[in-house]
């Protein structure tokens, strides 16, 4: 019920916002079909959290209308790894202070010397309260325009996708998650944030985690809430200490059920 109230809400704006939109740009150079990164910075006030794509038990996932030049294109956007909040057994994904997504436009046939993009977005902000903010960006592209230095920073916060995995997952009174990485430490901990709703249990998503030579099994919980089994299983795994720290990279799982 909760995630509906606050999409329910998203169509008015708060005020005054505590909350501010920016986009951000690499290098442009107008050729015909040409790639460009984009980010869409998302700044919050101290002790305010916004949404992941997933936003967990309650809240709302940030929402942005992109404009662009007629004949250019954009890939969905790519979401830095969320963090865990929990108030009073509610627990949500997202983020404080900044966040930024990310995008590959591709230009139009027709190079443009000058060109711009504007996204108009909508999210859900909370404190002790949660309030529905709006906000508009817009960015002037020139030929010739050098990156904006955060962007190559804030690519790192991307889960890289997992490659070569081998991701599959079986479906039962656990939900057993298998799959293939070089990149983590030998053994250690694992936090697992489920992309879409209503699959995985947000509030204990892993009960065990094993790895050995590069090959990684979680076992998680199932959702009590699942309507119907996925054929495909997609998150974000992070390895991380006892403490809960992170000790290698955030990846961006996407597992076929087993036959």
């Amino acid at each position: 019920m909760l995630p509906l109230i606050a999409a329910a809400l998203l169509g008015a704006q708060a005020s005054p916002s505590h909350s501010s939109v920016r986009l951000l740009a690499g290098d442009y150079n107008p050729g015909p079909n040409a790639k460009l990164e984009i980010g869409l910075e998302v700044k919050l006030e101290p002790g305010w959290h916004t949404y992941w794509l997933n936003p967990g038990d309650s809240g709302s996932p940030i929402k942005v209308d992109l404009t662009l030049p007629e004949g250019w294109t954009a890939e969905n956007w790519r979401w830095p790894a969320p963090d865990r909040f929990e108030t009073a057994g509610i627990v949500s994904f997202g983020y404080s202070e900044r966040a930024v997504l990310h995008a590959t436009v591709t230009t139009g046939p027709t190079p443009l010397e000058a060109a711009q993009i504007k996204a108009d977005v909508r999210l859900l902000v909370c404190e002790d309260a949660c309030v529905p903010e709006s906000g508009s960006a817009t960015l002037d592209l020139k030929s010739g325009r050098q990156a904006d230095a955060e962007l190559e920073e804030t690519a790192k916060l991307i889960p890289a996708i997992a490659t070569n995995a081998n991701a599959t997952f079986a479906w039962g009174k656990q939900v057993v998650l298998e799959f293939d990485t070089e990149v983590w430490p030998a053994s250690g901990h694992v936090q697992f944030f489920p992309a879409k709703p209503g699959t995985i249990d947000h509030a204990t998503p892993v009960l065990e985690a094993e790895g050995s030579a590069g090959h990684w099994t979680l076992e998680l919980k199932p959702s009590e809430y699942l309507q119907e089994v996925p054929e495909t299983l997609e998150g974000v795994a992070i390895p991380v200490n006892a403490n809960g720290r992170a000790i290698g990279p955030a990846l961006w799982i996407s597992a076929k059920k087993k036959a």
